[in-house]
């Protein structure tokens, strides 16, 4: 079979090869990953018409049994409110999702060799790749254009970037999601690949707050940061407890000095003068104050604030199966005059999304995806730190991304995210076949 054939590229597999180019680079090809994996997924369906793999691996079992579970069930909701054309136009987004289930059960991943060092090292790959494709449109921009469109219209490069993911949110969460993937493995990588780790985490930070201003990827690198901060612990801090107790404690009187001599009208001005700590500010603002509105503004907190409120008064019309997937904003506009003249296709939060669609059942089965990764590592029969540390990773990664926007119901976001529990299953199977030589 041709996809388990040895590419000469360092003995991978050209399945390997692809899944791998789908889960490194969607921050920079954007929607190709989209056609790659649905492409992967038609041959896999064509390789199961003649042949079945006799050993399937009991970690992409898992995963199989998850995808089909989730697909079918809001297919089958969708056609009981909606009719069967709306129910598979409106899930059409989620066919990366479909298209990932032949991939795992036709294709031989017992002789992968995907390991967690190389998985760790495409995601720092990625991240810089992106950053410095984004760097070099700006210094240099193409006068190419497409249908009527420049490169810099269509990767954003003078707004809020997002290169050629179509939407900076897409864009930015994959971007956060790559730059903390690079930590798994922190223990055996070379100084060089350290450096380049946090390269790529500041540049991820610089970018989400000054150039795509994406708040939900704020917020989730925050999270993750610290997380990431007590996984290493012991690798940055413990081994040379003395020496970074020094730099912390010389950090903390600089930013106690610049902080005090900078006063409060200052820190106002410096905000107020740049659009992208403004934006900010703002938001918090309006969270923390939401009855102060003579000062500040931010209608997009605002519409978040009404879309959850009203969604949550939804949910308890119909909360067990839902409205249907293509019922979501339909169902919530109706019950709110703030969005009568507002047009959207989701609630901004993937929790929501799928307490609407399917109702107490729908999220329970959401949920059940999002726990993917820590089922992966507790049902596998060989798993070390590293593997336990890039699943806990992905899931808090999955949680926050859920929580602040669309997880699924997204063509590119249902291929980067259908990805990980895979990568992470065949990173397991490539560690076990390494360690059996």
């Amino acid at each position: 079979m041709f996809l388990s054939s040895i590419n000469p590229i360092k003995g991978f597999s050209y399945s390997d090869l692809m899944i791998l180019f789908i889960f490194a680079f969607g921050t920079v090809f954007g929607s190709a990953i989209t056609i790659l994996s649905c492409l992967l997924g038609i041959i896999c369906i064509i390789i199961l018409f003649f042949r079945r793999v006799s050993i399937v691996p009991f970690e992409l079992k898992i995963i199989a049994w998850v995808y089909s579970l989730y697909i079918g069930y809001f297919l089958l909701n969708g056609s009981f409110n909606s009719g069967v054309n709306n129910a598979f136009l409106s899930m059409a987004p989620n066919l990366p999702i479909l298209c990932f289930i032949p991939i795992c059960l036709a294709i031989n991943w017992q002789n992968t060799n995907i390991n967690l060092h190389l998985v760790s090292s495409l995601s720092t790959f990625g991240v810089l790749l992106s950053v410095g494709l984004a760097c070099y449109l700006y210094l240099f921009p193409l006068d190419f254009e497409l249908n009527g469109k420049t490169v810099a219209e269509y990767t954003k490069i003078y707004g809020r970037l997002s290169l050629f993911s179509g939407n900076p949110l897409p864009f930015s969460s994959m971007l956060v999601a790559l730059s903390f993937f690079g930590i798994i493995g922190y223990s055996k990588k070379t100084i060089l690949f350290r450096i380049l780790t946090w390269v790529a985490i500041v540049s991820t930070a610089l970018v989400i707050i000054f150039w795509s201003q994406s708040r939900g990827a704020q917020l989730q690198f925050l999270i993750l940061l610290v997380i990431s901060l007590i996984i290493l612990w012991q690798d940055i801090v413990a081994r040379n407890f003395k020496t970074n107790l020094i730099m912390l404690s010389i950090l903390l009187v600089t930013l106690a000095f610049f902080t005090y001599s900078f006063n409060w009208e200052n820190w106002l001005y410096l905000i107020e003068s740049n659009s992208s700590l403004k934006r900010i500010y703002l938001g918090y603002h309006q969270i923390f104050s939401e009855n102060d509105q003579t000062h500040y503004s931010d209608d997009s907190v605002k519409t978040r604030i009404e879309l959850y409120s009203t969604a949550l008064r939804t949910f308890f019309d119909q909360p067990f199966f839902g409205f249907g997937h293509d019922r979501i904003y339909f169902e919530v506009q109706n019950r709110n005059d703030f969005f009568s003249n507002r047009s959207y296709t989701h609630l901004h939060n993937s929790l929501l999304n799928h307490l609407i669609a399917g109702g107490l059942v729908g999220l329970f089965i959401f949920l059940v995806f999002l726990f993917l990764p820590i089922l992966i590592i507790f049902f596998s029969k060989e798993k070390n730190s590293e593997n336990i540390t890039f699943g806990v990773i992905i899931f808090c990664y999955s949680i926050l991304a859920g929580m602040t926007n669309l997880y699924l119901w997204h063509d590119l976001l249902a291929s980067f995210h259908g990805v990980l529990p895979i990568i992470l299953a065949l990173s397991i199977l490539g560690d076990r076949k390494s360690s059996i030589r």
